[in-house]
């Protein structure tokens, strides 16, 4: 993940040490060591993400699935599916089934088969992906939300019959379970279960050999997204504040305030862990082996959350109405529905950065920038990152050849307490380079390019 800073006139290129409950810039005290604190004046970070499609060949589309090369997504309004280059985002094919298309929303692709769910029919077609023609139809449950291939079936989350419809990939043979107006929307499977979100606000567990409901909880919101993640089951949603009825979007659902939260359950004992506030409307809600991440309906934002204490990591302004998102090759896609765009978030680096007083070069071991290096180097190794650049700039006030040498000091110092902590920690496999940067100018205040900036690569 890149993190970025926005100013109200430009974006620029900043990163910050995110660590426990807070974000905090490491800088350094008039004694000449590097101490830790709050970053008051320093806007929260933000993720870089980009465009993959802009509107044109996808229109007012809904879930998206990856095949190991490239992505199909549903497009609801064009009743077609489309194969786009997770590359290049070009379009590479566009499927067109007159028949046994009607208004596509859901997606998911297993062993060399498309599952597409009608929005517009209780069907779900089943098409071979390499001759893009349509294989048979199932009959599942009205306005098919969500699909998930898992434990051997195929899944589907049906809203407007409130049920969830098991396929047989093989035989085609389907059972349906039915909750009494729940409104499924949302699918995962771990823990060997398969976790199913409610619009009304429960999360429910299915054992998926026998097809059956082994356990019904409530939550605190009304749930949109849910993924298994670090040994968790996590729903988002807007939280719920009062139990009155009013109808919301397709169906009716719990007034809720305009509060987003992403909560943890205890896949064994369904107890529900401390709330993370996100946006106020989260939908999308993936898991990427290290880091979850959720997409909020109403602020056009997917944030990175820590799939171990929570934190939010930061966030990328993605698009308008990002209801799904799926895994590609090193990067996360969202589905943006209303502005019928594809996003796409690297995951194959993060980068962090370490500020300096005026002159100073050193990490005092023992001290609070030490313990905070400490912590990065943690979230570095069991993020996966096993190559990590060390880069130190400094202003401009010395000559070259002194600016030269401060940011290569600069660069060592953290690099060395990095090692450090990789090594007490048994930390093996992973590379450490420090590289002198010199003079950087990039900001307005000379202490933003008094700093080092760490970037690990997956």
């Amino acid at each position: 993940m890149r993190f970025r800073i926005e100013t109200p006139n430009r974006r620029l290129s900043r990163r910050l040490v995110l660590t426990g409950a807070v974000s905090v810039a490491l800088f350094a005290s008039s004694a000449g060591v590097a101490v830790a604190a709050p970053s008051l004046t320093l806007p929260a970070p933000t993720i870089a993400s980009k465009l993959l499609i802009n509107q044109g060949p996808i229109d007012y589309q809904g879930q998206v699935a990856f095949d190991g090369a490239n992505y199909w997504v549903a497009n609801y309004d064009d009743d077609n599916v489309v194969e786009v280059s997770s590359s290049t985002g070009a379009v590479l094919r566009t499927l067109t089934d007159n028949t046994n298309f009607n208004q596509p929303w859901a997606i998911a692709y297993s062993n060399g088969r498309l599952y597409v769910g009608n929005y517009g029919s209780a069907t779900v077609a089943i098409v071979n992906a390499k001759t893009g023609v349509t294989i048979t139809t199932v009959a599942v449950g009205q306005d098919d939300h969500f699909i998930l291939a898992a434990a051997g079936y195929v899944w589907t989350a049906n809203e407007a019959t409130s049920s969830v419809t098991r396929i047989n990939p093989t035989t085609y043979a389907t059972t349906t379970i039915f909750f009494s107006r729940t409104q499924p929307v949302s699918l995962a499977y771990g823990a060997g279960k398969i976790w199913v979100g409610t619009g009304i606000g429960l999360l429910m567990a299915i054992d998926p050999a026998s097809a059956t409901i082994v356990k019904t909880e409530a939550t605190s919101v009304k749930v949109n997204g849910v993924a298994y993640a670090n040994g968790k089951v996590w729903v988002s949603g807007t939280k719920i504040t009062t139990p009155n009825i009013r109808q919301h979007q397709s169906g009716t659902h719990d007034i809720s305030a305009d509060v987003g939260e992403v909560v943890p359950f205890n896949p064994t004992t369904y107890a529900a862990g401390t709330p993370v506030l996100v946006g106020s409307n989260p939908y999308a809600l993936t898991y990427d082996g290290y880091d979850l991440w959720v997409s909020d309906y109403d602020t056009l934002r997917t944030y990175a959350l820590s799939a171990t204490t929570g934190n939010v990591l930061g966030d990328a302004v993605t698009g308008a109405v990002p209801y799904y998102s799926t895994l590609g090759p090193q990067q996360l896609l969202v589905s943006n529905h209303q502005d019928s765009s594809l996003s796409v978030i690297s995951l194959a680096s993060t980068t962090s950065s370490i500020l300096f007083a005026d002159g100073v070069s050193t990490v005092k071991a023992g001290s609070a920038t030490s313990k905070q290096i400490t912590a990065l180097a943690h979230t570095l190794a069991t993020g996966g990152y096993t190559a990590i650049t060390v880069t130190g700039y400094s202003t401009k006030q010395g000559t070259p050849a002194q600016n030269l040498a401060l940011s290569k000091q600069r660069a060592t110092a953290v690099a060395d307490a990095l090692k450090a902590a990789l090594a007490a920690a048994h930390v093996t496999g992973v590379t450490v380079t420090a590289i002198g940067g010199g003079v950087l100018s990039t900001y307005a205040n000379p202490a933003l390019d008094r700093r080092a900036d760490i970037v690990g690569q997956r």
